[in-house]
């Protein structure tokens, strides 16, 4: 059997929202439709230098498979 190279490109189209909660902790949040999943979480204890807003985030990362 010969060996097969198959690859596939997927796109999607998803909304990220980074908001703070109550106790002044922040969240990354993916929203796909009506599905929503935190993704992220910076705890105000650690993070003291934020302050109460923030003018821009950037975020970034890796994925690989060795499938």
């Amino acid at each position: 059997m010969d060996a097969m190279t198959f690859v596939a490109l997927v796109s999607f189209k998803s909304v990220l929202n980074l908001i703070q909660d109550e106790n002044g902790n922040r969240w990354l949040e993916v929203h796909d439709g009506a599905d929503q999943l935190r993704v992220g979480y910076w705890p105000k204890l650690l993070f003291t230098g934020l302050g109460d807003f923030a003018s821009d985030v950037q975020f970034g990362g890796r994925l690989r498979s060795c499938k």
